[in-house]
């Protein structure tokens, strides 16, 4: 199965937000075990990486992004996966959320 993985989910656990640490936690389980195909988007990199470097010294900071990098792809933002509410059946369950990675 593939997924992706928003933000806030990455933020609640590296943060240790609660009540939502938990579910985040079993989510990165499943990711570390292989049993789901994982990916972030391209913006979601970019927000960890300046909030880890707030919070954190760089070299953590840069251990903390490397290790996420290692768990996750980066899910292809570009024309070929886009496509426009009009043509894609937005609001359906037929809308497909990205095309198959090249």
């Amino acid at each position: 199965m593939r997924i992706l993985v928003e933000t806030n989910v990455v933020l609640d656990l590296l943060l240790a937000r609660e009540p939502f640490v938990r579910g985040a936690t079993a989510i990165f389980a499943m990711v570390e075990r292989a049993e789901v195909e994982a990916y972030l988007c391209a913006t979601t990199v970019t927000t960890v990486d300046y909030l880890l470097c707030r919070a954190l010294p760089e070299k953590d900071a840069r251990t903390a992004l490397r290790d996420l990098l290692r768990l996750f792809q980066i899910a292809p933002v570009n024309h070929r996966c886009w496509r426009p509410p009009s043509t894609a059946g937005c609001g359906t369950s037929k809308m497909p959320f990205w095309s198959k990675p090249p």
